[in-house]
């Protein structure tokens, strides 16, 4: 998560496609495969929910919405479960992300409709 907030890009201005973030190859696959890995990582029980809670009031959250967009191609990618169990123990910032959550649950749906077409 600190990866992804401590992330050097303008996200005003993204490019469409991953592979034209003006990053350095190594960085931009380091970036994927944080993004990409987090579910994971948020699914695991020893998950520190201060870390959850600093990239919630940093941006982070945000930023992740910046760049799913430019993931979408690569599969499904879901919080929900992660959310659920958040909800007990720190229902405010559950709340901040179960909006991205459903938001990008609905964005996913739309462009894998689009590309059936």
């Amino acid at each position: 998560m600190q990866q992804i907030i401590e992330c050097p890009l303008d996200f005003d201005s993204l490019p469409a496609k991953w592979e034209e973030l003006p990053l350095p190859e190594l960085y931009r696959r380091s970036l994927e495969e944080a993004v990409e890995d987090l579910p994971s990582f948020l699914s695991a029980d020893a998950i520190d929910d201060e870390e959850v809670v600093g990239s919630t009031q940093n941006g982070g959250w945000q930023q992740i919405n910046d760049l799913l967009p430019l993931l979408y191609r690569k599969g499904a990618w879901s919080l929900q479960n992660f959310t659920d169990r958040l909800k007990a123990r720190k229902p405010e910032d559950a709340a901040v992300i179960s909006a991205f959550v459903v938001k990008w649950e609905q964005e996913f749906k739309q462009y894998k409709a689009e590309c059936s077409r």
